[in-house]
């Protein structure tokens, strides 16, 4: 009889369990369920705010006026054989426009529209004029629509547009072997003479190393903005550009440079782990193997670690 009714305890016990089991998984999904559905509202709501912003009804507010033409030059090639001058063109404005005729200097002249002289919004063209320019003159050239409106832009000093061919691959190969490799290998030779520095002298020539990387890259900033300016259409907002891909680069840097110090650090540290005993004295090289792992030397996991935490 008692066992008959320990049987019927263990029997309503493990249902209980069970029920509460269900319970449990019933609350964890419906927990899960409500996580990915408050993951999705704000895209939804994002969704809906785009689809609002860029609608007709929308644009009507916001355009309440007459659209201009605006048309952007971005470059101008000058061009020797045969003597042209290529302007790129692009529609930045709302409306569709035609180009009616170029000029060079104020001076109208016959020109060749590809692939089309009727412009959509943001599509771009090559307007080509025949013209017998001179070296290191001072050039306008002016684009006019349909509509009388002219847009210009002045070239202070004509030059020859290079045109790619093996020869100038590989000087740029030469250029970027002597600015890039070049520096790096002989920055290795001074490696053995930084390792038997002490901690302040190796930190100056590190602070060094990133005061000069800092100015080569406020250097670099000024000058793509520069090029932004006068190369990459307004409309694309070229300045905003480089902020976001300077950032990505740098967290994709320091990413990578986080990732590669943890796996060195755990490969240093499991060589020296996984040293197995192979003669009788196991235990005294056990031990020892203990001892040799906590006395690794601090200067080598120092050069391991991240060189950002001395700047």
């Amino acid at each position: 009889m008692k066992s008959k009714g320990i049987k019927e305890k263990v029997g309503r016990v493990e249902e209980n369990n069970d029920g509460y089991n269900k319970e449990q998984g019933v609350i964890q999904r419906s927990l899960r369920r409500r996580t990915v559905g408050a993951a999705f509202i704000p895209l939804v709501v994002l969704a809906i705010m785009i689809f609002l912003l860029f609608s007709p009804t929308f644009q009507s507010f916001i355009n309440t006026g007459i659209p201009l033409p605006e048309v952007a030059i971005e470059k101008i090639q000058f061009q020797e054989s045969p003597s042209q001058i290529v302007a790129f063109i692009r529609n930045v404005g709302q409306t569709e426009i035609t180009i009616a005729q170029a000029d060079v200097n104020d001076r109208i002249h016959a020109a060749a529209i590809e692939p089309s002289k009727i412009l959509s919004r943001l599509s771009d063209a090559k307007v080509i004029i025949p013209f017998f320019w001179n070296p290191a003159e001072p050039y306008e050239v002016g684009i006019t629509t349909d509509d009388g409106t002219r847009f210009s832009k002045t070239i202070d000093a004509a030059a020859s547009s290079p045109d790619p061919d093996t020869e100038q691959i590989v000087f740029f190969a030469v250029i970027g072997i002597y600015v890039g490799i070049i520096p790096v290998m002989i920055g290795l030779l001074w490696y053995p003479f930084i390792r038997s520095m002490s901690r302040n002298k190796y930190n100056f020539f590190l602070s060094l190393t990133a005061g000069l990387l800092v100015f080569l890259g406020i250097d670099a900033l000024i000058e793509s903005n520069e090029i932004s300016t006068d190369i990459v259409s307004p409309i694309f907002n070229g300045q905003m550009l480089i902020v976001i891909v300077t950032t990505i680069s740098f967290i994709a840097l320091l990413y990578t440079s986080e990732k590669l110090t943890q796996r060195a650090i755990k490969k240093s540290m499991s060589s020296v782990e996984m040293t197995s005993p192979h003669s009788p004295d196991s235990n005294s090289i056990v031990t020892n193997s203990s001892q040799t792992r906590s006395q690794v030397s601090q200067r080598q996991m120092q050069d391991l670690e991240n060189p950002w935490q001395y700047l």
